[in-house]
């Protein structure tokens, strides 16, 4: 998310961003009653949307996205959205940077500690917000690199950071694509 407000922001192209309680727009200058703590540049706007936007934000076809069918119609920008093994609910999301019909090249932010309900919100209720870049507490770590590549079982993952491997792992993703007609509205 953070690749795309600031591609955006350095562009000057307009972004939309819906949660299933409000919209953000880039264009938009947040004052001090919409969020006290961030800047109004594309760095505080990413920092102030990454509050409340998460994985299953990334799965609005109605707004945020659309959604591919293969991973032969994969493009670099394009994101998998690890649901397949939840229900269909989004919780990690992937970035692809390039794509062919050998390799599938992504990057990814993890998280550390626990970042399940009720701890979070326990968490929240003493202001250690793990969502909040800005907070001690956050839960965010370095951006990790992997890739996959095709096998006889579906397409296998190897992370290039930490060096863990997963046999037909892209078959728990579900493959989007920015929904860029939609910021427009």
């Amino acid at each position: 998310m953070r690749l795309l407000i600031q591609f955006a922001a350095l562009q000057g192209l307009p972004l939309k961003l819906t949660t299933g309680v409000r919209s953000y727009r880039n264009m938009e200058i947040y004052g001090e009653s919409e969020h006290q703590r961030y800047d109004s540049t594309m760095y505080g706007f990413a920092d102030m949307v990454s509050l409340t936007f998460g994985a299953p934000d990334m799965q609005r076809t109605d707004s945020n996205t659309s959604r591919l069918q293969t991973p032969e119609s994969l493009l670099p920008g394009d994101m998998l959205v690890q649901a397949n093994d939840r229900a269909g609910i989004g919780h990690h999301v992937q970035l692809v940077t390039s794509s062919s019909p050998s390799s599938i090249s992504i990057m990814q932010g993890n998280s550390s500690g626990v970042i399940v309900r009720p701890f979070t919100t326990i968490m929240r209720i003493f202001g250690r917000n793990r969502a909040d870049p800005q907070s001690a507490s956050y839960a965010g770590m370095g951006v990790e690199n992997g890739h996959y590549a095709p096998s006889e079982d579906g397409w296998d993952y190897r992370n290039e950071t930490t060096g863990a491997e997963v046999k037909d792992f892209l078959r728990q993703f579900q493959l989007y694509r920015w929904n860029f007609a939609a910021f427009n509205r």
